[in-house]
């Protein structure tokens, strides 16, 4: 079956870009912060990079199945707007287990949309 790839490589170019900027928020954060701090933004950021994954695979899979481009794009949205709900509770999981360190996990989460910000500004320049 043939399909949109469009989702599919965005998808895959995001999460190295969120794995880069995560590796480098990472650091920082074991420098000025601490070990925990650092291992926060990285379970942050390996939350964003799973879930990627997870959109990913669901949307070839569905794709290739044969479902209607409305039907996948709503699901993944309903996914998408689910992940609010799942990211609070992982948030709640890691003050439990990483104290103040939470910032570090937050700091993490927030690698996706700094990747994205960058990813959108790399292809301004290329054009």
């Amino acid at each position: 079956m043939v399909y949109d790839e469009t989702f599919p490589v965005y998808a895959a170019r995001i999460r190295k870009v969120t794995a880069g900027i995560a590796a480098i928020a990472a650091a920082a954060a074991f420098v000025f912060g601490g070990a925990l701090y650092g291992a926060g933004v990285l379970l942050g950021a390996l939350f964003q990079i799973a879930f990627l994954s997870f959109l990913r695979a669901k949307y070839i899979k569905w794709s290739e199945a044969g479902r209607a481009p409305e039907t996948v794009g709503a699901r993944l949205v309903a996914f998408t707007g689910a992940r609010l709900f799942v990211e609070i509770g992982a948030c709640v999981l890691a003050a439990f287990f990483l104290g103040l360190a939470v910032l570090g996990f937050l700091a993490g989460l927030l690698s996706l949309t700094a990747a994205t910000i960058v990813d959108r500004v790399v292809g301004v320049i290329k054009e």
